[in-house]
């Protein structure tokens, strides 16, 4: 039976000329549907940022002096701030788009609300991808192997910490392996990595240090 993380990310459909990208979003256990591969990768990125409670696509409709603006993208963080978000390609972004983007963002600051805009520049083809190939981890529960992480290194690499997991646990957690256990540690941001990188077994990771 399919976890419902591998049918997160659906072939996407034509609605009105639009390619729309039919995402399940773990953190609000509903689908999303995403116009562009840049929205899909900000959708990960918001997946992972554990400041988000929750977020939406086209969530927030803005009318400001009669012109109208839908962020991409609208979040609550934890301690209750609002974040509208914007994703758009450097090469599709003219003056007349940037002085709406400024016009919008003093409007939201006026109000306490933030205006977050990103390109392909920060959403990279390889952050996205390391993102998509992280996310089926999310649904990994970690805890059996956290009684251990002390003795964990502090930095090895993807490869290392797997091997480290059987040395120090011979016997796999249920149906939890030690590979997809050390994915999951990551995931779940126990380790941390360049991913502007791709992530592979000999990618250097670093244990993050939780206060």
């Amino acid at each position: 039976m399919k976890k419902r993380s591998e049918e997160e990310i659906k072939k996407p459909t034509r609605i009105k000329g639009v390619s729309i990208t039919h995402f399940f979003s773990l953190k609000n256990k509903a689908p999303i549907r995403l116009r562009s591969y840049l929205e899909l990768g900000m959708a990960l990125v918001l997946e992972f940022d554990s400041r988000i409670s929750t977020y939406g696509s086209e969530v927030f409709k803005l009318l400001v002096d009669n012109q109208k603006f839908t962020p991409d993208f609208g979040a609550i963080t934890f301690d209750n701030k609002q974040l509208h978000i914007e994703v758009h390609h450097s090469e599709l972004t003219n003056q007349k788009y940037l002085d709406k983007i400024v016009k919008f963002s003093n409007f939201l600051e006026e109000r306490g609300q933030t205006l977050v805009f990103l390109s392909e520049k920060t959403l990279t083809k390889t952050r996205i991808l390391n993102l998509k190939m992280l996310y089926r981890y999310l649904e990994v529960d970690p805890s059996p192997y956290l009684h251990i992480l002390t003795q964990l290194p502090f930095s090895s690499t993807l490869a290392e910490l797997t091997e480290e997991l059987k040395q120090l646990m011979p016997e796999p957690q249920g149906p939890v392996c030690h590979r997809i256990a050390a994915l999951a540690l990551i995931a779940h941001s126990y380790y941390w990595f360049d991913d502007s990188k791709p992530l592979e077994q000999s990618t250097p990771i670093k244990k993050v240090l939780i206060a």
